[in-house]
């Protein structure tokens, strides 16, 4: 049995149970407990059962750097974590080659926060089953802690040894009985520790200090140690000779270090180092590499070094890793920090190589730095890093700026095609000039050789033409380009995002989920090269509900959707910012959460100058949440964000007015977000200019826009539209049955917070007070059901009290009065006269009568 295994069968026993079962495990505890031991064994069981097993060493050093532990499994090139994890999936899957996989992390709680996130997406998504272990002597990551707080992980605490298990361990190490005087005195000076029983008896071994005698191993002296691990490695590493010494402190500044990199003599004292238990081999992404055997050993080597030493060690290591024909992921980074660390020149070709791997670890200040570096070796190739590092960080002067360069200087179609894509962006929606734009894309188009190719240019130059003579233009070319066919992947994904853009501005559903379908096939294909482009589908996949009159859908999958994204680093700024709008319909409580992940997300990558849009869509959430400072604080960042773009005036408009009704000026606010939704229909913004003139009915103006409207529905209209068209023409006309309609019709599409609104507006229309006071009650009894209800609307008192209105719900959901007097703390007697004063204030005979009355009835669910 290994070092680390004596006493430990059934925490073995359990773990091989678990993950067996698939779920993971997480060995815990202080340093030196045997930890890793347990690990190895578990992973040895899972091998010899036909799995795949990888394993991977968190640390300290590879936790300042992005997908540190992980980073032999990431994809070539940048991008969100969303590209990155699903690369990371696709390296295990080919890697197994079908079989179930293990993932075993040593250090888990060393974990950067990239790979801990990529790790918790693994799991979640059942790809494979995760062993590690974790000190409990250090923090613990909050994402760790929340795998084994679930049932994918269990968390199992490693102790100390007893004092038996401790004996029986000096024992195995010794190969012999001992003598109760050194197992008494091992156990004192380890407490059970098995690391430092094993340091202790094999220095005492060293030192001369036991002597096996009759069979049995006794103890001559004291065991002279010290209580701290530090310095029984210490004195361990004393005895190394001067060769093996070196070698080790070489690989502790250098680890993992590739076993081929090694000379012949420092392979021979690296096998003494194997066998003394101070470095083990592994393979690391298909080779051997190096590490020093425990993390404890490593810290005493490099906190004893010395400056001048450890920079003659990593020079030594550079030129060793630097000769290797084969580098590993992640080579390239550390490479470069070494040749700093040192003071020395930077090679710019290892910069560029640094930068990739860099962009590909989302670490973008540092992908600058390097992309800098290389900048005048290699102008073409660092221009366009840099570039792209400074647009994912929305620095979008810079990065026109160094993407311009090298697009001056690129020569293959892919990168003319990307740099062009990247531009044309940069230019239309953060310089706000479409015409340039359009004018980089035609030229792009004419430049590239395969058809292909200018094809998917001249598609985005449709959509850019839609900015310039409405979304009619754009949809029209980008049916044209799809049905010409001979379009690769990247290029009918182009065209397909701009075509669903088109409809979805337009309120078109004609072939809506035709275009969502086929976009959704090619997620897997196309969408990992545009992390941006993949935000802005699900985006517009949420205002394609919204439009159906599908609302719940936006709050059952998309919020869930946006929530992963945030948790995971995944771009999700766009989704989430335009969700507010039909959550507000709901009278969801996600509506604020909606809008703040918009705003922290935008305000760290703003490909399509989505802020403006985010502050907005935070100003009205909060305004519908009736908090004025807060809603006025957003509004001063949307002024501060907003250029006079005319695109975002919709948004824009629907902020001011928000703000504008809660402080109680109603018909300033209705003008204002009238004559900005007549503008946008104007341009062919048709739901957002929809969705602004509704405001105006929601503040009671709906004379204002009726007209503009009802221009917009029909039979062919989003069922969304025709509903705001048809409210909108009911209350101008104090249409009370038109209104009920309404109402009826705004409890279909799940607009629950617009159907009370509607139901005041019938209450008020009523022709008498009757008929008014159900109205009321029924809207009062929706607002009750909304969770929340917006501070915006202008409700009408019910006839009913609270008290009443509680009774009525549980009628409603066919409760007896023994029930409701159970549910409220009531008598039944107290029940029976509250249904009395009901049935007399909304005149009806009984409760049969209620859905009746109070039409359209909230959910009774």
């Amino acid at each position: 049995m290994r070092i680390g295994l004596v006493g430990r069968a059934d925490q073995i026993k359990r773990a091989r149970t678990l993950a067996a079962n698939g779920v993971g495990v997480l060995f815990t505890g202080e340093p030196g407990i045997g930890k890793t031991r347990l690990l190895s064994e578990v992973l040895a069981s899972l091998e010899s059962g036909n799995w795949h097993t990888e394993r991977f060493v968190a640390s300290t050093a590879g936790r300042r750097m992005p997908f540190g532990a992980l980073i032999s499994l990431l994809p070539a090139g940048g991008g969100d974590r969303r590209q990155q994890f699903a690369g990371v999936r696709q390296a295990l899957r080919e890697r197994a080659g079908g079989l179930p996989t293990a993932l075993a992390i040593d250090d888990a709680h060393l974990l950067d926060d990239d790979s801990l996130a990529c790790l918790v997406d693994l799991v979640h998504q059942g790809d494979v089953v995760f062993l590690g272990t974790a000190r409990s002597t250090e923090p613990t990551p909050s994402d760790l802690m929340a795998l084994w707080a679930g049932d994918a992980v269990e968390r199992l605490d490693i102790g100390p040894l007893d004092h038996a298990e401790t004996a029986a361990l000096t024992r195995h190490l010794l190969a012999g009985p001992v003598s109760p005087e050194l197992a008494a005195q091992v156990w004192e000076r380890t407490r059970g520790v098995p690391l430092l029983v094993r340091e202790l008896v094999l220095d005492a071994a060293t030192q001369g200090l036991l002597v096996e005698d009759a069979g049995s191993w006794l103890l001559h002296g004291d065991l002279r140690t010290g209580a701290r691990l530090q310095e029984l490695i210490g004195a361990r590493l004393a005895s190394l000779t001067g060769a093996a010494r070196a070698l080790l402190e070489v690989v502790a500044v250098g680890e993992p270090l590739a076993v081929d990199l090694l000379d012949p003599a420092e392979g021979t004292e690296l096998d003494g180092l194997e066998r003394r238990g101070l470095a083990s081999c592994e393979q690391l992404a298909g080779r051997w590499v190096v590490r020093v055997d425990h993390p404890l050993v490593a810290e005493v080597i490099t906190s004893d070094m010395s400056t001048r030493r450890r920079l003659a060690l990593l020079r030594d290591v550079v030129q060793k890793v630097s000769a290797a024909a084969d580098p590993a992921p992640g080579d390239a980074l550390r490479l470069a920090a070494w040749h700093e660390e040192c003071g020395d020149p930077l090679p710019p070709r290892l910069a560029l190589a640094a930068g990739h791997e860099a962009l590909a670890s989302l670490a973008f200040e540092r992908a600058c730095e390097l992309a800098r570096a290389a900048l005048e070796d290699l102008p073409r190739a660092g221009h366009l890093l840099l570039g792209q590092a400074l647009r994912l960080q929305a620095q979008a002067t810079e990065a026109e700026a160094a993407l311009a360069v090298g697009a001056n200087l690129a020569e293959d179609d892919e990168t003319i095609v990307r740099v062009a894509m990247w531009r044309s962006t940069l230019r239309a929606h953060h310089a706000d000039d479409p015409v340039g734009a359009l004018e980089l894309l035609h030229e792009a188009a004419d430049q590239v050789s395969s058809s292909s190719r200018a094809l998917e240019l001249r598609s985005e130059a449709a959509f850019l033409s839609g900015l310039l003579q409405g979304f009619d233009v754009a949809v029209d070319t980008n049916r044209q380009i799809l049905a010409a066919g001979g379009l690769d992947p990247a290029a009918r994904w182009t065209a397909l995002m701009n075509l669903l853009l088109g409809q979805v501005m337009l309120a078109d559903v004609d072939s809506l989920d035709e275009t969502i379908a086929e976009l959704a096939g090619l997620l897997e294909a196309a969408g990992p090269a545009r992390p941006e482009g993949v935000d802005l589908y699900w985006a517009l996949v949420g205002m394609a509900h919204m439009l159906r009159g599908d609302l719940a859908r936006c709050e059952d999958d998309l919020v869930p959707h946006v929530q992963r994204c945030a948790a995971e680093g995944h771009l999700h700024g766009i989704t989430a910012t335009l969700l507010v709008h039909p959550l507000v319909y709901r009278g969801s409580p996600h509506a604020q959460a909606m809008a703040a992940a918009g705003g922290r997300a935008t305000e760290r990558i703003d490909t399509y100058l989505m802020r403006p849009v985010a502050n907005a869509g935070q100003a009205i959430a909060q305004a519908n949440a009736g908090d004025l400072d807060q809603a006025e604080a957003a509004l001063v960042d949307v002024e501060a964000s907003h250029d006079g773009d005319r695109r975002l005036e919709g948004f824009v408009g629907r902020a001011r007015g928000a703000v504008l009704a809660l402080r109680g000026l109603r018909d300033e606010a209705a003008e204002l977000v009238a004559g900005a939704g007549r503008r946008c229909v104007a341009e062919t913004y048709v739901l957002t200019g929809a969705g602004s003139m509704y405001d105006a009915v929601r503040y009671g103006r709906a004379d204002l826009v009726a007209d503009d409207l009802a221009r917009l529905a029909g039979p062919d209209a989003a069922p969304l539209v025709d509903a705001f068209a048809s409210h909108a023409v009911a209350q101008r006309d104090g249409d009370e049955r038109g209104l009920l309609e309404t109402a009826d019709t705004l409890a279909s599409i799940g607009a629950h917070a617009l159907v009370a609104e509607a139901l005041d507006d019938a209450a008020r229309a009523a022709p008498d007070t009757v008929t008014a006071g159900r109205s009321a009650s029924a809207a009062a009894l929706w607002r009750r059901k909304v969770p929340a209800p917006s501070a915006l609307a202008r409700p009408v008192d019910p006839p009913l009290t609270e008290r009443e209105l509680e009774v009525v719900e549980h009628a409603l959901r066919g409760h007896s009065s023994k029930e409701i007097a159970r549910a409220l703390f009531l008598s039944v007697r107290t029940v029976d006269n509250h249904l009395a004063g009901i049935y007399r204030k909304l005149v009806i005979s009984g409760r049969a009568a209620l859905p009746v009355v109070l039409t359209p009835a909230p959910p009774t669910g």
